[in-house]
């Protein structure tokens, strides 16, 4: 039986796990490890500086860490077998362009797992409440499917990560390959006191892509945004001119 690690980034409570683990369940031999408290916005931090609390709740692991730390503690000191697949989410928040693949724990999670060469699938549902039932479901539903293809096709070519946003307003039923948008957040912090700032309530007015791009795709087509990753920073061989550069730069550098 395929073998399957499920991990989150919004703590042990949330209702985006056990969707997941109801939707898992049915198809492989599931284990899970997820923090005991939402650690959104870890990117792919591990914890360094304090010891590492483990509890092992029913069938699973609660970590006083990151997401990533549910990964390594789950690869090499916690599960008794090495998974097939990692599964990160289902995430209450969107995980759409560049930024967001920077900062986002359930994608830190998913290239935790990929770095360690295991394929990984992150699932997010675009809202940080579920508003929409159909859509949350939809969520599920897409992932039985996507663990389904990986388990009889493999990875998409060249795909390390699969990242499948799916929007609270679903318009269609409908999956859409998408570029990560090459955006940016703005403005995001309200001053609460003075020299004291909090995050503002989340909303997708952070966001803005072009066509073809994830947040594109959720926000204007209201349809599923389907991103395969690979594990590569790809050079970009115009910075040769850069190198030309230096080089004539360097021929006046003395290593004595």
């Amino acid at each position: 039986m395929r073998k399957v690690l499920l991990v989150n980034d919004d703590g042990v409570g949330s209702v985006g796990l056990e969707l997941a683990k109801e939707t898992l369940k049915k198809l492989v031999k599931l284990a899970w490890v997820a923090p005991f408290n939402p650690k959104s916005g870890m990117g792919k931090a591990l914890t360094l500086t304090k010891p590492i609390k483990v509890v092992k709740i029913n069938d699973g692991f609660c970590v006083d860490g990151t997401p990533a730390d549910c990964v390594l503690l789950a690869l090499y000191k916690l599960l008794k077998f090495r998974p097939d697949l990692v599964v990160s989410g289902i995430n209450l928040g969107p995980n759409l362009g560049l930024e967001d693949y920077l900062n986002s724990g359930t994608i830190g999670a998913a290239l935790e797992a990929a770095l360690h060469e295991i394929p990984s699938i992150a699932v997010s549902y675009c809202d940080v409440k579920v508003r929409s039932k159909v859509a949350f479901k939809a969520a599920s539903f897409v992932l039985e499917h996507t663990v389904n293809y990986v388990f009889r096709n493999g990875m998409p070519p060249k795909v390390k990560i699969i990242s499948i946003n799916v929007p609270s307003k679903l318009k269609k039923a409908e999956a859409v390959f998408a570029e990560i948008a090459d955006t940016v957040y703005k403005d995001i912090f309200r001053e609460a006191w003075e020299n004291i700032y909090t995050l503002k309530s989340w909303r997708m007015d952070f966001y803005e892509g072009e066509p073809g791009t994830d947040v594109y795709v959720i926000k204007r087509e209201g349809k599923i945004a389907v991103t395969g990753l690979d594990l590569n920073f790809h050079a970009v061989k115009k910075t040769n001119s850069l190198v030309d550069y230096l080089n004539e730069k360097l021929k006046h550098f003395s290593l004595q």
